[in-house]
């Protein structure tokens, strides 16, 4: 098994609540991660030979899982609720006894650059991650009061495979039009079109 890593840029992240089913994943509308800047995906790969009269005919790899692991200037109290399975109103946090943290939806732009011929397009790569976990987000209380702050910079989550036993996708967009036709695109793969 091989784990392949790369850390990326990133300009806008969001987060979809799940509502699963034994026969669908259908995603509810997205909380925008205003503070993400990198992230860094570690991918673990299983690989195989296949033969064919004792030759080598076809070489076979599958994701296997991975983590992601972003970097923050400090997330919302809203998000990081979400991230924790915690109920969020109104700015404020609220803590439950029986709160999990749930499987959510990911998706992330990041700008790419292309050189397919002698001048460099700029664009962006489009990320849809069908299904994380996080690690739970450590928080405290200030006093007697009800007020939480969540104390966090960086986000560890688990790469989970859907119904139909896949991880994630992602596209690249250039042109005048890339961001918004991005955009369209994650929507479309949430089913939120």
């Amino acid at each position: 098994m091989q784990k392949f890593t790369a850390a990326i840029g990133c300009e806008e992240g969001k987060l979809y609540p799940i509502t699963e089913t034994p026969s669908a994943l259908t995603y509810a509308a997205p909380t925008d991660m205003s503070a993400l800047k990198t992230f860094q995906l570690a991918v673990s790969v299983a690989e195989a030979a296949q033969y064919g009269d004792d030759v080598v005919i076809d070489n076979i790899a599958q994701i296997t899982g991975g983590t992601l692991t972003e970097q923050t200037a400090g997330e919302t109290n809203q998000v990081l609720a979400l991230i924790n399975g915690n109920t969020s109103a109104d700015g404020a946090a609220v803590i439950g006894a029986d709160d999990v943290a749930p499987a959510l939806g990911h998706s992330l732009l990041t700008k790419i650059r292309s050189k397919t011929t002698a001048e460099t397009q700029e664009g962006w790569r489009a990320w849809f991650f069908f299904k994380v976990k996080y690690n739970p987000v450590g928080f405290s209380a200030t006093g007697k009061t009800e007020s939480v702050t969540y104390g966090v910079t960086d986000l560890t989550a688990k790469m989970l495979p859907d119904i139909n036993k896949k991880y994630a996708t992602y596209k690249d967009f250039f042109g005048e039009t890339a961001l918004a036709a991005a955009r369209a695109w994650l929507n479309t793969i949430a089913g939120l079109t």
